[in-house]
């Protein structure tokens, strides 16, 4: 698996090289050599990466483990950063392709499960991945309390058909209908669909405040602005409850709160809301004593040094087995260390050519090993914070209204 794309990295390479130290260009049709600059650089390696995914990589059986895939996530690398910078990245990815699955988040974006590592941190990076959202429900034991228009919608809802209910609640909206429990559905059949922005523009253009301090309304815009990975707004949209006729409803958005401060790494304001979402605890039975134990769990955990991971990168392979990349630390060694050979014995045979070429390749990969295990070690400390915070939100059973 891994021969591969070493070989497509040494194609890269390869063609980079003679681009690197003669570079050229057409003027009139005739070809003259140009300065080096970094933009022509990227551009051929960007162009035999293209060539690669033309004639090489579509004809091959096997599929990438990771998305996007290693050819792709080379030309995302090049398009934004310098050439220096880029190549170290390229073999950090090379070498952690396919392994340590566990780390990492996963993605449906190329039709099949893939490992998710996204090469920049950005909003994006976060809607890609896959989460499993409980369905929208509605409680139908208090249908008798409302019109039959009302219980129609909550039939919809409970069987999954959120465009009509969404249909109809604009309907009853039309006509003159503002009961308050419309406009909780309507949020509800936002996060149905997975709409999760039109859901907040509708809540931040259309909501008057009244609306806005509805216990219930206010956690389900909650819960769509976390959706988009927003947990400052979410735990904004909760502080707008000021008034708390419903209990249950109250309870629940305050451990929301507190899961939302959980997230945040607030673990001294969570503890604290823990603490009062106990006073309206209700039927719910779930004790602060077990979420604040969980927040202590997650304090005494024990994270590990992107500093101190790189550290031990100067010996290959030696970060990543710090932080626990088994996989990845053992792929690390093995190319650093034949890489290292082949540029000796290349400069002990006088093949001075080819030992330029793996020494630069044998650079890129050593400063990649170096620079990936400290990702690695912030990837190995996300992992446990969002083990913990999954694991509070699963404990309180809050979010099927």
């Amino acid at each position: 698996m891994q021969a591969k794309y070493y070989l497509f990295f040494c194609h890269i390479i390869i063609y980079i090289c003679p681009s690197m130290l003669f570079p050229q260009e057409k003027v009139d049709g005739e070809i003259i050599q140009t300065n080096y600059t970094t933009d022509t650089i990227n551009h051929a390696s960007t162009d035999y990466i293209k060539l690669y995914q033309d004639f090489i990589s579509k004809h091959k059986n096997g599929k990438c483990a990771m998305y996007p895939s290693c050819s792709n996530y080379g030309l995302m690398v090049l398009d934004k950063y310098p050439i220096y910078k880029a190549l170290p990245m390229i073999a950090d990815r090379v070498i952690r392709c396919s392994h340590d699955a566990q780390f990492y988040d996963t993605t449906y974006e190329y039709g099949h499960k893939s490992i998710l590592d996204y090469p920049f941190n950005d909003e994006l990076s976060h809607t890609l991945a896959y989460k499993r959202e409980i369905e929208p429900q509605v409680d139908v034991l208090q249908r008798r309390t409302y019109r039959l228009d009302e219980q129609f919608i909550h039939h919809l809802i409970n069987r999954k058909l959120y465009e009509p209910a969404l249909a109809e609640i604009e309907r009853l909206q039309f006509y003159g209908n503002q009961e308050i429990s419309l406009y909780h559905q309507k949020l509800l059949c936002y996060r149905g669909l997975n709409r999760y922005e039109d859901g907040i523009f509708e809540y931040e253009n259309n909501y008057a405040l009244s609306l806005k301090s509805d216990a219930k309304i206010a956690l389900q815009a909650a819960i769509l602005y976390d959706n988009v990975e927003n947990a400052p707004l979410a735990e904004q949209a909760l502080n707008h409850i000021k008034e708390w006729n419903d209990t249950t409803s109250y309870y629940r958005s305050i451990v929301y709160k507190a899961y939302l401060q959980t997230k945040q790494k607030k673990y001294q304001k969570a503890k604290q809301t823990f603490l009062h979402a106990d006073d309206y605890k209700s039927e719910i039975d779930i004790h602060a004593s077990e979420n604040l134990q969980l927040l202590k769990q997650i304090q005494e955990s024990k994270y590990k040094s992107p500093t101190l991971a790189r550290i031990l990168s100067i010996i290959p392979g030696g970060g990543y087995l710090y932080t626990k990349h088994t996989g990845s630390a053992i792929t690390s060694l093995v190319m650093n260390s034949l890489l290292a050979y082949a540029t000796y014995t290349s400069i002990k045979s006088e093949n001075y050519g080819v030992a330029g070429l793996c020494g630069f390749l044998s650079l890129s990969f050593y400063f990649g090993n170096i620079n990936g295990a400290g990702r690695s070690a912030v990837r190995y400390n996300e992992k446990i914070h969002c083990d913990y915070t999954t694991r509070i939100y699963n404990a309180n059973k809050l979010f099927i209204y």
